[in-house]
């Protein structure tokens, strides 16, 4: 199968846009599909992503079309010149667009657009899969499938578009975010497919298309996964000594302070509840800046992300920590995933549902608010030696498995 993928941050590009369907398109690759991506061009960075590695195949062709987005708006100096620039582009993109201003792929049309018509008249490619955030490139692949209508197109959300947190939707008036539901409306109407990694995003996306569109594409939850190339499970074992290692790594999610909150209680709760004898370590790897009265605590260290060397430390911890907010308590994100190959216990600091649910389902950890006998039992590695589900079946989960299910979503 020859497929076209549209990923703006698709690797080398840095950051955690590229990780999912840079590991879709390598096992992928490695069934024998073609894959032709088209991504922005690198930002301004030295950095390079974590997943370079994976997308180095002779089947994945990589094309770059230049961003069009302002920096001044993505990435603002800093200074009096700074704020200049920032507040004129602002004004300047507010009168241009209708909808959020704060899409980077905002005119990426211009550049990209002709890439892929080139792609898909040379390469007679037999699907299109478009990947957002950002969500403008989800509107920019159902014109392609309007003019190349015998190509699939399948739309995969990461992340909610029109109720998300972020890219600045919850701020929109009542016009601006008129406008995105058009947009929302034109890529349901093209779509074949549309598939999100939570089940309860599916549902919902279903629901507001069956009550808007005249045309019902297929919605299917393509859950996260881990790729087991990426873990040494013979390491994958904890270090026997009285002190407890909790390793956290990955973003700060928005509107999570108070789940921090709650952990700062239960560290200082447990402390006093455990002997003499066990000390506790809390090690958060993360490019995020954690509020101050996590920072502060004395048995915390944050350190820099370390890319892949950050499975290695997981596997020597003896559990792994989830923090969740509200609007994410039935998202089982990559980082959930990817702990599950290393068979350690999960805490999990959330709001109850779909994630506390499947982790207590399976015992694969504990929730904080269970009770004091748990939790206890947690700290001390009792949890475990006699509860914890070591035996938890993996192969469903697995970045191989998830490409099986693409082909079958486009075939």
């Amino acid at each position: 199968m020859n497929i076209l993928l549209i990923n703006y941050d698709f690797p080398p590009n840095p950051g955690i846009g590229g990780r999912r369907w840079a590991k879709l398109a390598k096992h992928l690759a490695l069934k024998g599909h073609r894959i032709h991506v088209v991504k922005s061009d690198s930002p301004l960075s030295p950095m390079q992503s974590t997943w370079l590695q994976d997308v180095l195949h002779p089947n994945i062709q990589v094309y770059s079309a230049a961003r069009k987005y302002p920096s001044a708006l993505s990435h603002p100096q800093k200074g009096l010149v700074g704020k200049i620039k920032f507040h004129a582009q602002k004004r300047l993109m507010q009168w241009r667009e209708k909808g959020t201003i704060y899409d980077q792929s905002i005119g990426w049309q211009k550049t990209m657009l002709p890439v892929c018509r080139e792609i898909l008249k040379t390469e007679k490619i037999d699907a299109i899969i478009a990947t957002g955030a950002p969500w403008n490139l989800l509107v920019y692949a159902a014109q392609l499938k309007l003019e190349f209508p015998s190509a699939r197109l399948l739309v995969d959300y990461r992340d909610p578009w029109l109720t998300a947190k972020n890219y600045g939707m919850a701020a929109l008036k009542d016009a601006r975010m008129k406008a995105e539901i058009k947009k929302q409306q034109f890529v349901f109407e093209q779509a074949d497919v549309v598939t999100t990694p939570y089940e309860y995003l599916t549902e919902e996306l279903q629901h507001w298309s069956s009550e808007r569109c005249s045309h019902q594409p297929r919605f299917i939850t393509l859950a996260h996964f881990f790729d087991s190339d990426d873990f040494d499970f013979r390491k994958a074992d904890s270090r026997h000594s009285n002190v407890f290692r909790v390793v956290y790594a990955g973003d700060v999610y928005i509107g999570s302070e108070n789940q921090w909150k709650q952990f700062q209680k239960l560290i200082a709760w447990i402390e006093a509840k455990l002997p003499s004898e066990h000390r506790l370590q809390l090690d958060l790897y993360t490019s995020a800046k954690m509020p101050s009265f996590i920072s502060s605590m004395k048995n915390v260290r944050i350190h820099a992300p370390i890319g892949k060397n950050i499975f290695h430390i997981m596997s020597e911890a003896d559990a792994l920590l989830i923090v969740l907010p509200e609007n994410k308590r039935n998202e089982r994100t990559t980082k959930f995933f990817e702990y599950l190959p290393l068979r350690k216990p999960m805490l999990i600091i959330a709001p109850r549902g779909e994630v506390t649910s499947f982790v207590e389902e399976h015992s694969l950890g504990v929730h904080v608010s269970q009770s004091e006998d748990i939790l206890t039992s947690f700290f001390t590695g009792d949890f475990n030696r006699k509860t914890f589900n070591g035996q938890f079946a993996l192969q469903s989960h697995t970045a191989e498995s998830r490409a099986n299910e693409v082909i079958s979503l486009l075939s």
